[in-house]
């Protein structure tokens, strides 16, 4: 495959690598680098149009998801490998920030 061939990639997994991401469209447009709009990011989520593997390569560096992720169907499950004990009376947090997953694998690495 060459580099400036078009890639099939998930919509669903794009929008969801997005919003996990905790990125709207503008500023992943702008993290993308010069020339991209939010109308691109809007096209590859709904499908309308699809990036180069160089395109797709930087978008997953941008969501910071493995670049496979985006060939899938629908977006993995994400659990935490471990209880989440972080609060005692407060509600659990919906969702852990892409920092503290970082954090917890690169522990759980160490300790294997």
């Amino acid at each position: 495959m060459a580099k400036g061939d078009v890639v099939k990639i998930s919509g669903t997994v794009v929008a969801w690598a997005r919003e996990r991401a905790g990125i709207d469209k503008a500023s992943l447009a702008t993290k993308m680098g010069k020339g991209y709009t939010p109308d691109h990011i809007t096209a590859w989520e709904d499908g309308s149009s699809l990036p180069t593997f160089v395109q797709a390569e930087k978008l997953a560096d941008q969501l910071r998801v493995p670049f496979g992720i985006l060939f899938m169907k629908e977006p993995p499950p994400v659990s935490l490998p471990i209880p989440d004990l972080r609060t005692i009376t407060s509600p659990l947090q919906s969702k852990p920030s892409l920092e503290f997953l970082d954090v917890l694998n690169d522990c759980l690495a160490r300790q294997r």
